[in-house]
């Protein structure tokens, strides 16, 4: 009787972890931050950057997707994991401590970092209110 009851309990506590571990929130893809960007009023023109360029660097073992916006370098990783996008950037950090880098801002939610390049301040904004509606949207 005793195994009985300790293996229904065992059987009910899997059931409860499973039901948590499919409930998560829906991953942002390129096309995601690309859509939100353009309907900010930003054109995004494709970059072809040099391979030492920091802002495209392998980090936590993903590619950047690099763009122009006005002139100004931004790079867009896709990481398969919600904390693959802080551990990109405790490796970006890790990798440019001795650099003397450009200005730049960063921008971290769920898999997705962002690095540009500072441009104009109108054109900042307009990134950093793309960046927050997709967060925003995403969290829904």
């Amino acid at each position: 009787m005793f195994y009985v009851m300790i293996n229904s309990i065992l059987v009910d506590c899997s059931k409860h972890d499973i039901v948590e571990d499919t409930i998560t929130a829906p991953d942002i893809t390129l096309e995601d931050v690309k859509k939100v960007i353009t309907e900010r009023g930003l054109e995004l023109e494709e970059a072809d950057l040099p391979s030492g360029n920091v802002f495209i660097q392998v980090l936590n073992g993903v590619s950047a997707e690099a763009y122009f916006i006005e002139g100004s370098t931004l790079s867009i990783y896709i990481f398969s994991t919600d904390d693959g996008s802080e551990k990109g950037k405790i490796d970006f950090e890790e990798k440019t401590v001795a650099a003397s880098l450009e200005p730049y801002k960063t921008f971290t939610g769920q898999n997705v970092l962002i690095f540009y390049v500072e441009g104009s301040e109108e054109n900042n904004n307009k990134l950093a209110n793309a960046f927050n509606m997709l967060n925003e949207v995403t969290k829904k």
